[in-house]
């Protein structure tokens, strides 16, 4: 439950009464989190348009809101379960843009886009159908850290182009199979969850 619910009402700080009157939907973190969401984003789309430096900046600053959100969210008392869906989603949503341009831009092949897009579908489906079920789903140790490595190999990749590395290609391949492993892992981690889970 909310951190919220377990302070009575006259005792919580104004950030616990804004977001229980809103829900949940307003607080710190979220906002924080939004707002990551978009510089990043943003960030993604100056990297296809080959803004490599700037766009670069954008989506680590973007990742650094994201590092954040936990902390404001423990300091403001306002963790939430919609609060761990939007932190969720706005890496699935950051990862899929990324997914996107990056072989627009030329970054990545077209294989790896589509191996990665039936991946993250897959781990979307399992997580929507989770919820609906309303089974107790949380990111996993595996799920973080796969992630930390896909942002990694994306920076590195990033950094490659930017330098117009002659051996940026050969690291666009890398990238890609280590982005696909990293996907796969997470996928399996959530199939052994939802196993459990509905077991």
């Amino acid at each position: 439950e909310p951190d919220w619910q377990s302070v009575p009402p006259k005792d919580r700080n104004r950030w616990q009464r804004l977001a229980a009157r809103t829900g949940g939907w307003v607080t710190p973190p979220n906002v924080v989190t939004i707002i990551g969401l978009i510089i990043a984003i943003y960030g993604l789309i100056l990297i296809g348009q080959y803004d490599y430096w700037w766009g670069l900046a954008l989506v680590a600053i973007g990742r650094l809101f994201d590092l954040v959100d936990g902390w404001l969210a423990a300091r403001t008392g306002t963790k939430s379960p919609l609060g761990e869906v939007f932190d969720a989603s706005s890496d699935k949503i950051i990862l899929a843009v990324a997914i996107i341009v990056l072989p627009l831009a030329g970054l990545m092949p077209w294989f790896g886009t589509i191996i990665l897009l039936i991946l993250h579908a897959i781990i979307s489906l399992i997580s929507i159908t989770a919820r609906l079920r309303q089974y107790e789903y949380h990111s996993s140790w595996l799920g973080k850290r796969a992630t930390a490595v896909m942002w990694f190999s994306l920076v590195v990749l990033f950094f490659g182009y930017a330098l117009h590395l002659p051996s940026a290609h050969t690291i666009s391949l890398i990238v890609t199979w280590i982005l696909i492993a990293a996907s796969a892992a997470i996928a399996a981690s959530y199939v052994r969850q939802f196993k459990s889970a509905s077991a």
